[in-house]
């Protein structure tokens, strides 16, 4: 399903991405509460359906709701920098210490720090708590309308270049996120169409979105093609522009297929196109090109072993800033007890860097090069790789209720990349924690 693009500009990856995480807990209740409903599929994608954790979001969203359900999720994301305030540190240099008025000097704006020095040299960096509402509803025999709520609370402190903490832009935002779709569903095939909204002080993004499924005749193989349209708007608190624009269109094509009782594979391939305004503000000489495309692809296959159900996926992305990144991941979800299930998992992630993206000087300092030439020395665009250890827990209480909850731990690393895909210098490491708890009901 192809989602508005809500986050803030100016948090690191890991928050993107854990945000995307929570987003997508709206498809795991669905699939979690709604196992009872099947009638119309084949017989292998009935059976893989009996075994837990086999059968793959897309096939189920095809299928025609015949209950109503209503579920709150709370998310909660933080993250930590153990390591001195030294930012960024060229093999075998030694760095040197920058002060806020330092920065303000280097980077001709008072504003570029948006704060005293020192701010966030405690470790501490941003902390992200997010609870949201999902409620979804069937009607007139063939239509289902669904919507959400999301309230984002944001604080703490990003770093303006690399890694380095002194001089952080402190921060505390709010960003309240609406989404709505409607959806007809037909014996074979379904349509959506959907619209979001997401607000907060400096940054308005509205999406719109359309997906369409088609499924054989044997109901073993599920098509989806979808797409998407979102537009912002940028106006940051610094003023280093105003009322600035984005447009981003995304397309997705996938095939899901069940190819026995215990295997389900699935393929999915998206490319975006964005236009407009594309640095960040709050990043300290940052200037990016102002268009950007990218592709990815994603394999999953979940393999039922007897006892549990492997779910495996490998993803490959690239774009028009000349990163490129491999993730791959594993969980094993395992029936425990009764109506119990844990799913332990591992991923791991590496992107090499921007072709802008630029190392320091000698001073250890960003350098960029005279404008209009292209720089970011935006962590996010660096060379690293991840590592992401995870314990998800689901109780089905009984045929209405679920509660489930979800752990997470984030290490990245510029050593953790691929050897192909490292550079000369190194970034600090960066800690996180993710949580999510929520609870659902079917009515």
């Amino acid at each position: 399903m192809i989602r508005s693009r809500q986050a803030s500009r100016h948090i690191s990856i890991s928050v993107e991405k854990r945000r995307r995480a929570a987003a997508a807990w709206v498809e795991a209740v669905v699939v979690a509460t709604e196992k009872h409903r099947w009638g119309r599929l084949g017989s292998i994608s009935l059976a893989a359906m009996a075994l837990p954790g086999v059968m793959l979001e897309t096939a189920i969203a095809q299928e025609m709701p015949t209950e109503g359900i209503v579920a709150y999720k709370q998310f909660h994301y933080s993250e930590e920098q153990p390591a001195p305030p030294n930012s960024v540190r060229e093999f075998g240099r030694a760095p040197q210490a920058w002060s806020a008025r330092d920065l303000a000097g280097r980077s001709g704006s008072a504003d570029a720090i948006s704060g005293a020095s020192g701010a966030g040299t405690d470790g501490r960096r941003v902390r992200v708590s997010s609870p949201s509402l999902y409620v979804l509803a069937p009607f007139g025999g063939h239509w289902a309308a669904q919507g959400s709520f999301t309230r984002d609370s944001v604080s703490g402190a990003t770093p303006q270049y690399y890694s380095d903490m002194r001089g952080a832009r402190q921060m505390q935002e709010v960003r309240n996120a609406l989404d709505a779709k409607i959806s007809r569903f037909w014996p074979r095939s379904s349509l959506s169409v959907g619209t979001a909204r997401s607000e907060e002080n400096d940054y308005i993004s509205q999406a719109f979105s359309a997906q369409t499924t088609q499924s054989s005749e044997d109901q073993n193989t599920v098509w989806n093609l979808g797409v998407g349209l979102t537009r912002d708007r940028i106006n940051p608190a610094n003023e280093r522009v105003v009322d600035e624009r984005r447009q981003t269109l995304e397309l997705e094509l996938g095939v899901t297929y069940v190819w026995s009782s215990k295997d389900v594979f699935q393929l999915n391939l998206a490319s975006s196109r964005a236009r407009g305004y594309l640095s960040d503000p709050y990043k300290l000489s940052d200037r990016r090109p102002r268009q950007r495309d990218a592709n990815t692809g994603i394999i999953r296959w979940n393999r039922w072993l007897g006892s549990s159900a492997l779910k495996s996926s490998y993803r490959y992305y690239a774009d028009s800033y000349g990163i490129r990144s491999h993730t791959i991941e594993l969980g094993l979800a395992t029936p425990m007890l009764r109506h119990l299930t844990l799913t332990p998992s591992l991923r791991y992630y590496s992107q090499n860097s921007a072709d802008f993206f630029g190392g320091p000087g000698l001073d250890g300092f960003p350098a960029p090069p005279p404008a209009p030439k292209l720089f970011s020395a935006d962590q996010r665009l660096a060379a690293f790789g991840a590592l992401t250890a995870g314990l998800k827990i689901e109780w089905q209480v009984d045929q209405l209720w679920l509660i489930d909850y979800k752990l997470e731990k984030y290490r990245q690393q510029s050593n953790w990349a691929l050897p192909s895909q490292r550079t000369t210098f190194s970034l600090d490491r960066l800690d996180a924690i993710f949580w999510q708890f929520g609870i659902s009901r079917r009515f």
